[in-house]
């Protein structure tokens, strides 16, 4: 029945759904993934279903011991479509963490992560951990900056971006994050962040010999 609906409509994804089940059930595990690479790749299966399919594939493969460059080689041509949502993004970076791919290999999906979903903050401060190891501040700050036009009231970036513009040597800016990041703060705020862009502060007003100042912000 499933064969002869795919003859009239070859991209039915509920028919591709249920012959891959059949396949499985039935353990015919290579028409089963034949029928998963079509159902992904479908452009009619919804995100959510490219996920589903996904996870399946990334298990089965990691059962079969299959090389890595498999997997990455569905999530490349999914990628190269437009996407909905990040959750195939998403999906494809936590596939590259689980591999320990190189870091310019993570960053690049989690930078995908970012513009499909411009307010997942856990993306956004992986990508800024990245950028500190690496000593790049410049991308560090600049992440600051786009991250706080979407999360204003999110305090980590107001410190990075403060101890990012202290590393390039521009006090004077690092002292306005802090300040606006002071701003945020609410009796609800994580104590050792608030903490930390006090420091800071405390840092900056010392190298510019304002004891009085830098006694406060300690």
């Amino acid at each position: 029945i499933y064969q002869k609906v795919l003859e009239e409509e070859p991209q039915n994804v509920s028919a591709q759904v249920s012959l891959s089940s059949y396949y499985e059930q039935t353990g015919n595990s290579e028409k089963a993934q034949d029928m998963m690479e079509k159902l992904v790749l479908n452009p009619s299966s919804d995100s959510q279903t490219r996920v589903q399919i996904m996870r399946k594939i990334i298990y089965d493969a990691e059962a079969q011991k299959r090389d890595s460059t498999y997997v990455l080689g569905l999530f490349d041509q999914l990628l190269s479509t437009p996407q909905e949502d990040s959750g195939i993004a998403l999906l494809c970076t936590q596939y590259k963490l689980q591999k320990q791919m190189p870091e310019p290999e993570i960053t690049a999906s989690l930078r995908l992560v970012v513009e499909l979903d411009p307010s997942n903050n856990a993306a956004r401060l992986q990508l800024l951990d990245y950028a500190f190891k690496r000593n790049d501040y410049a991308d560090a700050a600049q992440l600051c900056k786009e991250s706080i036009d979407y999360s204003p009231e999110e305090l980590a970036f107001y410190y990075y971006m403060g101890a990012s513009l202290m590393q390039l040597e521009k006090n004077e800016e690092a002292l306005g994050a802090f300040l606006k990041g002071t701003e945020q703060i609410t009796e609800n705020s994580d104590k050792t962040l608030a903490c930390s862009i006090y420091g800071g502060m405390g840092d900056i007003y010392h190298q510019m010999n304002d004891s009085e100042r830098t006694y406060i912000s300690y």
